[in-house]
């Protein structure tokens, strides 16, 4: 195999699925351990902003801890107002309940890991009919007589 890894690459891309955030009910507490988005409000970004950066948007992790406080969440990704994105290495912050506007559970969503699935499986089926990976259906790995061509006389 010439190509081992974009092979693993394709592979990996096939079988990922595709994550949505969505919107806790009011009154829904996320359980601990599951991957929640703090979406940060004005008091939020005031308190936060010496010890994780100004104008946040709003920080994604998992989450370590749930009290009548607030938050606890091991920070994987931190979102500016303005697009910008910072990646934490698990850094535990904690935020107060009311420095957040909403919350939001990381889920997967099925439709688009279906579809995410079905395009990869058929980019996989395409590339390994062409011989792209080093071993295939392709003609090339036929060898040709050349020598007959090479002996034939040039006249009749």
């Amino acid at each position: 195999m010439r190509r081992p890894g974009l092979f693993c690459s394709l592979l990996a891309f096939v079988v990922s699925g595709c994550f949505t955030l969505q919107p806790l009910t009011t009154g829904a507490a996320p359980e601990t351990g599951t991957s929640v988005a703090l979406y940060v409000n004005d008091a939020g970004r005031v308190a936060l902003g010496p010890s994780v950066g100004p104008e946040i948007d709003r920080l994604e992790g998992r989450l370590v801890e749930l009290d009548n406080e607030g938050y606890v969440i091991a920070v994987q990704h931190v979102y500016a107002l303005r697009g910008g994105v910072q990646i934490w290495n698990g850094e535990q912050v904690r935020v107060g309940k009311d420095h957040v506007r909403s919350v939001s559970e990381r889920r997967l969503s099925k439709v688009r890991t279906v579809a995410l699935g079905a395009a990869g499986a058929g980019s996989l089926t395409y590339m390994l009919s062409r011989g792209l990976f080093g071993f295939g259906l392709d003609d090339a790995s036929t060898p040709t007589d050349t020598t007959a061509e090479s002996l034939r006389l040039i006249w009749p």
